[in-house]
């Protein structure tokens, strides 16, 4: 920075000699004057901040110098560490996860560029904007010494002539590097990073040839809620009374089939006239929680508990030995009996909730609670812990929902079911009655 500059920021003649130092707190500012007086030392100090608050200032001359990170820049590279991890731990070819990486780094430039430093900011718009950029992108672009170093994002946003002279990326390769980020960020969904893959939105610019041996990790990709009709579609035909009962408990919780099937009695927890589970086992240390039960469901709940003791599984209670894998496999027989879409699984159901939850508008932090999610952006609550959250606030937060139109054509309708308990009443008193008149 220019001295004329320095001196309209902070008012005061440059000689001075100013020392700026980075504490934990923040920065201190010192002068050698001793004896100046502490209010101008003050007044300095605020405007600096002010200053470098408008301005990225990295040095000012030889006397000051700031070093000033923004730690949000490095969120959404260090989610894809983590992926790129998580690929290596599941033995993903070593030369696979390689050719991933530069498709990954320009994703990451690309946010960077917009100034986008968090997942939770991606929007539909920049997923979709990603892809007329890597239709500009020149082909094998490390190849070519002149654009090293330069910003491809800025080059084509100016419409530079330098890009002219270069082919560009086929419509298949675009293909590919929107592939791999739909790849990526259902990753991100399924760790409850972020809660929505709008890469998935994005067509192919060239239509695939479907293969019969589809790669489970694409299929996984393509995930999708079940439709209300299919929901009644399945329990109104499937049999096999347990399985229905799941599925129904899938869709109001939003638990995952794991944390379902391990649920013991003991595990359900009766708070006034309400229930709620107490998850503790899951595959995240945020999957442990306590998920509230709508009251609508509390007769559901009522007979699954009947006849138990506190050691019994609260569902499928006679199936031991490799339980969860044997019970995973007879849910979706049942479901593909129905649904033959091979995207519908009963992982669907906890999209059906989740939906269900912002459909009803329910807080994010409580969203986040119910489904398990990470809590680590939720400063006031993670952080300073201001938030008082209990099993009350939960049950209030989950009774918004109206389920009712989601089972009014099934067996689950409460309607139903009081007016077959009626009828079974006015039964056994005239039957009652005819034995003494």
């Amino acid at each position: 920075m220019k001295k004329n500059n320095l001196e309209n920021l902070l008012n005061i003649p440059t000689q001075r000699h100013l020392g700026v130092f980075k504490t934990k707190s923040g920065l201190n500012i010192t002068i050698d004057n001793e004896d100046e007086d502490s209010p101008v030392v003050e007044d300095m100090t605020q405007k600096l901040i002010r200053s470098i608050k408008k301005r990225k200032i990295k040095k000012v001359e030889s006397n000051i110098e700031l070093k000033a990170t923004r730690k949000s820049k490095s969120n959404i590279r260090k989610h894809v560490n983590l992926f790129i991890k998580y690929l290596k731990l599941t033995k993903k070819n070593e030369k696979t996860i390689q050719s991933y990486i530069p498709k990954y780094e320009i994703l990451i430039d690309y946010f960077n560029y917009k100034k986008i430093y968090a997942l939770n900011d991606i929007t539909k718009k920049d997923c979709k904007d990603l892809q007329l950029y890597l239709l500009n992108f020149p082909k094998n672009l490390n190849k070519y010494e002149e654009l090293k170093d330069k910003n491809i994002f800025m080059l084509i946003d100016k419409t530079e002539k330098i890009l002219d002279k270069y082919e560009r990326l086929d419509n298949r390769t675009v293909d590919n590097y929107i592939t791999r980020y739909k790849t990526l960020f259902n990753y991100f969904v399924d760790n409850d990073y972020v809660y929505n893959n709008y890469f998935m939105t994005i067509r192919n610019l060239k239509p695939k040839i479907e293969h019969p041996l589809m790669n489970f990790q694409k299929m996984d990709d393509m995930r999708q809620q079940f439709e209300t009709e299919e929901i009644e579609l399945l329990l109104n035909n499937i049999q096999d009374k347990e399985i229905k009962n799941l599925i129904v408990i899938g869709i109001i919780t939003g638990g995952r089939i794991n944390e379902l099937l391990n649920l013991k009695v003991s595990d359900v927890i009766k708070q006034g006239y309400s229930y709620l589970f107490d998850i503790k086992k899951s595959k995240t240390m945020n999957g442990v929680r306590k998920i509230p039960i709508n009251s609508y469901f509390n007769f559901l709940i009522t007979e699954l508990l009947e006849n138990k003791t506190k050691t019994d599984y609260l569902l499928f209670k006679e199936v031991d030995g490799n339980r969860n894998d044997k019970l995973q496999k007879r849910v979706m027989r049942q479901i593909r009996k129905y649904i033959e879409n091979k995207n519908k699984v009963f992982h669907s159901f906890r999209k059906n909730f989740t939906q269900l939850l912002y459909q009803t508008q329910i807080e994010e932090l409580y969203i986040k609670l119910l489904l398990g999610h990470s809590l680590k952006e939720n400063l006031s609550f993670n952080v300073y812990n201001l938030s008082k959250i209990n099993n009350e606030t939960l049950i209030n937060e989950i009774d918004k929902i109206d389920f009712k139109k989601l089972f009014i054509n099934t067996e689950y309708n409460i309607n139903k079911i009081e007016k077959n308990s009626s009828k079974k009443e006015d039964i056994s008193i005239s039957d009652l009655n005819s034995e003494f008149f």
